[in-house]
């Protein structure tokens, strides 16, 4: 007779319990915050918001060519783009700002709290009375822990005092508006973000202990989901030989285990893949790490040679402006140099879309800075965008090369922000790599095997971005909210029974008897 030392399916059960006593509340938090996610965001400036405040572009006061500012504060671009700061016409080559008219740099002296003030009266004009100071941050609270924000510390906290209790923070380095909150944005900021991506201040201030926890929480809990999917598959009887109150049951379980039991069986295997692919959204172990990417060189054949700075003149981007001007009023423009020409693209505010147009990008127009007579275009031609794959990959045979009208599995975009068309080659290379090309932008996305990987991971996996159901709504929101109810009520049913089992051990230890009978 052979003597059983260890009951395997005892210690799978007492671990999966546990472990759901530990993990229940996460989980129960997470799909509902997923829910809610699928709606609402972060507090933050909206792109609208920002380009409404701000005053149409103006160079018409523009003394200093771009060649001579740069050179005057030694600087080596590679972009440039034209916006306002104030009244006042400026450059900005990447970091650094310089005053189109005086060729000065935009101060960098550190922002005080009634320059703060003073920033945010002029933004909101129309609350300048009810306006105070609130607090200085030296490190992020909960609604500046993103790395957008973090990076920018410190922060002065402005009040607006309005009826949507709202509060501006301003970066005390470049004086720029780095976050916005109301009362309901935080609201829906809490029951979203903060919620299921665990962004609780103590916790995500340490970026390092708050990834592992990410990573391992994501693991564990995928674990357990696959012991109770084992072990709800083991205890199911198809032929109803278990007894509950005299009658044939298909469970071993009541109440609300019973409901658990089920629920298991029905969500746990779509439980295990969001659970596990939350981990992949913060590429553990740098699993997704080196992919394919343009090297500097490869850049150069697209922009035709290094960014050549020498060539803007004045007076072709004050004429460049007021071309593009025509169509809308310009806030901002951006140099592009491709295939070794200039010129300026613009994009029209969101604010300022067409009431009534159809969702989607709004599309650039651009003009050539050699000649801007010739008036605005909105892509480069097909035919000088399509020689340029040959020549970023000389030694790489081509495997296929197609313009797309619409998005595939790899270039998408729910609320069609990413342009179209754009032309997509695939390589035969070791790494599998993707480039897709935008004739809008002149841009590049390059895609390796591992990125791809990816997609399918984290993106199909946990946002069930998945063809045919993605972009159909209200279909995914139904299929979604529907997988997310199951995932509230698997782990919902946790709750009750695991405080009343830790009630009677915390009794027995303790000798608490009448805890561990309430508990009961």
């Amino acid at each position: 007779m052979t003597r059983t030392f260890l009951n395997w399916r005892a210690v799978l059960l007492y671990t999966h319990r546990w472990m759901g006593i530990v993990f229940g509340l996460l989980f129960l938090s997470w799909f509902i915050s997923g829910i809610a996610f699928m709606y609402w965001g972060m507090p933050n400036v909206s792109i609208a918001e920002r380009m409404d405040r701000q005053l149409p572009l103006d160079f018409s006061t523009a003394s200093v060519a771009p060649s001579v500012a740069a050179r005057r504060h030694n600087l080596f671009p590679t972009a440039l783009s034209l916006t306002m700061h104030g009244e006042r016409p400026i450059y900005r080559f990447g970091s650094v700002s310089i005053y189109a008219d005086t060729g000065d740099t935009v101060s960098t002296s550190p922002v005080d709290a009634d320059r703060a003030m003073q920033i945010v009266r002029r933004w909101i004009p129309e609350h300048a009375r009810t306006i105070r100071y609130d607090r200085y941050l030296t490190d992020s609270d909960q609604w500046t822990l993103q790395n957008a924000q973090r990076s920018q510390m410190p922060l002065h906290r402005i009040a607006v005092g309005d009826e949507r209790d709202t509060y501006y923070y301003v970066a005390e380095r470049t004086g720029q508006i780095a976050m916005k909150t109301d009362r309901v944005s935080r609201i829906k900021g809490f029951f979203s973000g903060v919620l299921h991506w665990v962004y609780f201040t103590p916790l995500r201030r340490h970026g390092y202990v708050w990834n592992q926890f990410i990573i391992w929480g994501s693991f564990i809990g995928g674990l357990m989901c696959l012991l109770g999917l084992v072990l709800g598959i083991q205890r199911l009887s198809l032929t109803a030989r278990f007894r509950r109150r005299g009658q044939p049951a298909h469970s071993p379980y009541s109440g609300l285990l019973r409901w658990h039991h089920y629920a298991g069986l029905l969500f746990g295997l779509v439980t295990f893949t969001w659970t596990l692919s939350g981990a992949f959204s913060v590429n553990p172990f740098g699993m997704f790490s080196g992919g394919a990417r343009l090297t500097a060189e490869q850049r150069d054949v697209i922009r035709g040679g290094p960014f050549a700075v020498e060539r803007i003149d004045l007076e072709g981007l004050q004429a460049g402006a007021a071309v593009l001007a025509r169509h809308f009023p310009v806030k901002e423009i951006d140099v592009l140099q491709f295939r070794g020409a200039l010129y300026l693209t613009a994009t029209r505010a969101p604010s300022m879309l067409d009431v009534g147009r159809e969702e989607g990008p709004a599309e650039p127009r651009m003009v050539s800075l050699a000649d801007p007579g010739q008036g605005t275009f909105a892509r480069f031609d097909a035919a000088v965008v399509e020689p340029i794959p040959d020549e970023i990959m000389t030694d790489v045979p081509i495997r296929d090369r197609v313009w797309l009208d619409e998005y595939d599995f790899y270039y998408r975009s729910r609320d069609g922000a990413r342009p179209l068309p754009v032309l997509r080659v695939r390589y035969r290379d070791d790494q599998g790599t993707w480039l897709y090309l935008d004739p809008q932008t002149a841009d590049v996305s390059v895609l390796s095997q591992r990125s791809r990987v990816r997609r399918w991971l984290y993106d199909a996996m946990h946002e069930f971005d998945i063809p045919y159901l993605y972009d159909r709504r209200p279909l995914w929101d139904i299929v979604v909210i529907g997988f997310s109810i199951g995932g509230v009520v698997l782990a919902g049913t946790t709750l009750w029974p695991g405080f009343k089992r830790v009630g009677r051990h915390m009794g027995h230890l303790f000798g608490l008897r009448g805890y561990g009978q309430l508990t009961d």
